[in-house]
């Protein structure tokens, strides 16, 4: 495409206009972000209290009979031998980005407790399996973690 020449031409009023515009831009787009930035300060937001109401949690201790085993990640894929009444802990040592999520394979047998604790309630089997996602997935693309716990209970 062929442009007119009175387009392409230098002229000095070309000259001028480039550098006018060459120097106010910056300044104009630091005003106008300064003024977004304003607009859309976290200062402006008004913060509600917070009331927090104690809870009591009781603890059940452990007879002198139950024992506790702490599974870590070098007991994946092993089989633990467990007695009614005993507990497992898992001990998962995940960095803190990632989020784990436990899978029971039998609720019945080997009952959850809190978050990382399980308690055998009766005589089976079950595979406890823990899939950990990065919480910054996809944009980081670090590996999931995948644990399996084989348990038996006699």
């Amino acid at each position: 495409m062929k442009l007119p020449k009175s387009w392409t031409t230098v002229t000095p009023f070309s000259k001028t206009l480039a550098f006018v515009l060459f120097i106010t831009l910056p300044f104009v787009g630091f005003y106008l972000g300064m003024k977004y930035q304003q607009g859309s300060s976290l200062s402006n937001y008004q913060s509600q209290p917070i009331s927090l109401t104690p809870t009591v949690v009781p603890t059940v201790l452990p007879s002198p009979n139950e024992k506790t085993i702490t599974l870590t990640q070098q007991d994946t894929d092993n089989t633990v031998n467990l007695k009614v009444g005993d507990r497992i802990f898992l001990n998962l040592n995940l960095p803190a980005i990632y989020k784990p999520n436990i899978l029971n394979s039998n609720p019945e047998v080997l009952k959850q407790t809190s978050e990382l604790i399980y308690q055998a309630v009766q005589v089976g089997e079950a595979t406890l399996t823990v899939i950990a996602h990065p919480g910054c997935y996809p944009s980081c693309l670090l590996p999931d973690f995948r644990l399996i716990f084989k348990i038996v209970i006699q």
